[in-house]
This record gives structure tokens, sequence and C-alpha cells, in this order.
């Protein structure tokens, strides 16, 4: 796969079990398919309204392979992007709970089992964890282990300093508090910065969705009224089906950067 060489990495990190390969040769499959049905589509479309399609069909088909390859061939790396993000999201309260046994008697690794009984990315990768333990492996080198296979750079900077404390023989609980606090001002951080960017994307969702559309239609009225013509029938069905899925994209868009306010103090 010389075209995408990442494509196996992201893969394991989506945890999809296929081969780069069988993988790509699938979005392949996927794209003619939705191709040829939305030519046929269109052109059923063209058949009713006694009028001919054939080559908006023809555009509109290439238009949605397009899209459809590009999703297809980069939902790997969403699909880890967003078990990143929910991985970061349950890492605050998680740390906060092991900081509260340790601080309590209980040793780092009976804090850690008990965190594994919960749900989520970060108990599974906890789980791993103790069982490497368990398995007679040194506690730094699993964490060191674990740091190094993993996808979150805030997750992974966790657990470098929990290593290094083991290390070194200083308490992790005060490397626990100082995380703890970090990730706190990074997810303040994080939320002020999607505030700020609200407003220019309210902007452009207004001109997309509201101004460009009613002042075009609006223009080409005006337009076809002087030169006679008749606006062909396709045409506000196409502006419509635009809208539509333009409020679709943007709206999730804007979901997927939105903060996850999990665990904040």
């Amino acid at each position: 796969m010389h075209s995408f060489p990442q494509l196996k990495l992201q893969l394991e990190q989506a945890r999809i079990n296929m081969s780069a390969r069988d993988y790509a040769s699938i979005t392949v499959a996927s794209t003619f398919f939705n191709c040829i049905v939305s030519f046929f589509l269109i052109f059923l479309v063209g058949l009713i309204i006694k009028n001919s399609l054939i080559l908006p069909a023809f555009l509109l088909s290439l238009l949605i392979a397009g899209f459809s390859f590009a999703y297809n061939i980069n939902y790997p790396k969403i699909l880890a992007m967003r078990r990143v993000k929910y991985l970061e999201a349950q890492l605050i309260p998680t740390l906060r709970q092991i900081l509260i046994e340790i601080r309590s008697g209980v040793p780092l690794y009976n804090a850690m089992v008990s965190v594994t009984n919960t749900e989520g990315e970060v108990a599974e990768e906890f789980t791993k964890i103790t069982r490497e333990i368990g398995s007679g492996k040194p506690e730094a080198d699993a964490f060191l282990a674990a740091s190094e296979r993993n996808h979150s750079f805030k997750f992974r900077r966790v657990l470098w300093q929990i290593s290094n404390s083991l290390k070194a023989g200083a308490d992790v609980a005060d490397a626990l508090s100082i995380m703890v606090d970090e990730l706190n001002k990074d997810k303040l951080t994080e939320i002020k910065r999607y505030g700020q960017e609200l407003n220019p994307w309210s902007m452009i969702y207004m001109l997309g969705a509201v101004a460009i559309p009613s002042m075009g239609v609006s223009f080409l009225i005006v337009l076809l009224s002087l030169t006679g013509a008749l606006i062909p029938k396709i045409i506000l069905p196409a502006i419509l089906g635009l809208l539509i899925m333009f409020q679709m994209m943007f709206h999730s868009f804007i979901k997927n950067r939105r903060p996850i306010l999990e665990g904040i103090a």
C-alpha cells in the first residue's frame, strides 16, 4: 500500500481487524458501487421528470464516488481520533480515582485493578497494563511499553510521568496530582478555544445556509425572467439537496470539534 503508507497503523489504532490491502480493496469496491448506483438513480429521476440527466448524472456520480472514497479511506483515522478523544475525556476522572485510592493507602497496582472494573478506553488500557504486571513485568517497564503503543499524547505523557516516578523512587501520587491539574488546565483552554471558534463558524453557516442560497435563487429568477427562459425543474430540488447535505456536514463538523466536559473540576 504505497499510496497510503499510514493505513496499516491507522487500522491498528482504530482496532479494525483487517489488513491494509483488504481494507483498500473494500474501499475501491464500495466506491465503484456508490458511483454506479448514484448514476442510475439520477438517470431514473431524469426519466421520471422527462428530462435528460445523463451528463449531470455522470458528473454527480463521479463527485459522490470521490467523496465516498475519501471518507472510507480516512475512516480508520477518524475512528482512531474519536477513540483518542473519548480516552482523553475519561482520563481526568480515572486518574483522580487512582490518586484518591493511592492517598488512602492503596497500592498503585490495586488502584489500577479497581479502575479496570469500569468501562471505557482508559479502563481497557489499564487492563493491559495490569495484565503485563501480573505476568511478571516490572511496573515501570509496563507503563513505558503502554506509552509506546498508545496514540494519545496526553495519555502517553501520564504514563511517562508514572514510569519516571517509579524508576526514580518518587511519590506517584505527587506526579498524578500534577498531571490532573495540567489536564484540567488543558481542557479549560480547549473549551475557551472552542468558544472563540464558534463566532467565525456561525458566520460561515449563515453565509452557506442562508445568505448565498437565498441571494443566488433570487439572482437566478431575475436573470431568467429578463432572458425569458424557464427555470429548469431540477434546479430547485438540487439546491435543496445541497443545502440539506451542507447542513448535515456542518452539524457533524461542529459536533466533532466540541470538547467533552467529563471529569473537569
